[in-house]
């Protein structure tokens, strides 16, 4: 987590009712604000997009921008031949949502505007309750928020963008999982810093943020107009999964049933190595 770390954007999780109040000061931290949030269960994971780490574990480096989109264009053109994700007609946006909830690694990356779902996701595996997890809040207030009506290209889409500017795309309600998991996808240019993009594939701009100010979201607030964060990541200590889980079934009734509530889910959550 250095490059969190050396930006001053990581903040320490606490026990599992400190957590909980961090994740608080961030939502009510400013009305110019709008956060979206991503739960990783382990906080070594880079904020990649799925078809990012694809090319990446490719090609052997992290790609750059006309890299990723290389490959992009041949699966958008495969899917529509095949009519994968939708008819001939169907925009690439709405194509690839569709794509990459049945499992295909595309340039969309998952978030939730729900952060107790984003906190859901980064404890519920077991395989990972050794290790400390990450959640991260990505504010979009100044990303060009899009929806099922976009009918745009996604390259045409993304050189609209500044180059670090986010897009936010709003899904179809399609079905009864991105209902309860509130989901959008976000995504961007890739970075053209290198170093950045060992970290990300996400365009976030990084702002100028003082230890000082980050403290602020987290504990007294001072006078004035307050600096807005464009990520800021909180660590979850392995120690609070269990209690966090525990928090979120009782408090919002979140359990893998809950949140895959289809056949998938059902099968995910009784399958042969799911706890009795």
């Amino acid at each position: 987590m250095s490059f969190w770390s050396d930006r001053r954007l990581l903040e320490g999780g606490g026990d599992a009712e400190d957590l909980l109040n961090k994740v608080a000061r961030i939502t009510t931290w400013s009305t110019e604000c709008q956060f979206v949030w991503r739960g990783h269960p382990d906080q070594e994971w880079p904020l990649h997009s799925a078809l990012f780490g694809r090319v990446q574990h490719a090609g052997g480096a992290p790609p750059n921008e006309d890299e990723l989109r290389a490959v992009e264009q041949d699966l958008i053109a495969s899917a529509s031949a095949r009519r994968m994700g939708g008819d001939a007609t169907t925009p690439d946006l709405q194509r690839l949502a569709v794509l990459q909830h049945h499992g295909t690694a595309t340039r969309l990356l998952d978030v939730t505007t729900d952060p107790m779902i984003a906190l859901w996701f980064a404890c519920e595996d077991r395989q990972y309750w050794d290790r400390p997890g990450v959640l991260f809040a990505v504010e979009v207030s100044n990303a060009q928020h899009l929806d099922w009506t976009h009918e745009d290209t996604i390259s045409t889409t993304v050189d609209s963008l500044e180059a670090d500017q986010l897009a936010v795309y709003w899904p179809e309600p399609l079905d009864a999982r991105i209902q309860v998991q509130r989901g959008a996808f976000v995504f961007g240019r890739v970075p053209d810093d290198g170093g950045t993009r060992t970290a990300t594939s996400m365009p976030i701009r990084l702002p100028d943020w003082t230890a000082v100010q980050r403290r602020a979201v987290f504990g007294v607030r001072g006078r004035g107009r307050p600096t807005i964060p464009s990520i800021l990541a909180v660590r979850i200590p392995k120690h609070t999964k269990q209690r966090l889980l525990a928090l979120l079934e009782r408090s919002y009734g979140y359990t893998e049933e809950t949140i895959y509530p289809d056949i998938d889910g059902f099968s995910r959550a009784n399958g042969r190595l799911s706890p009795l």
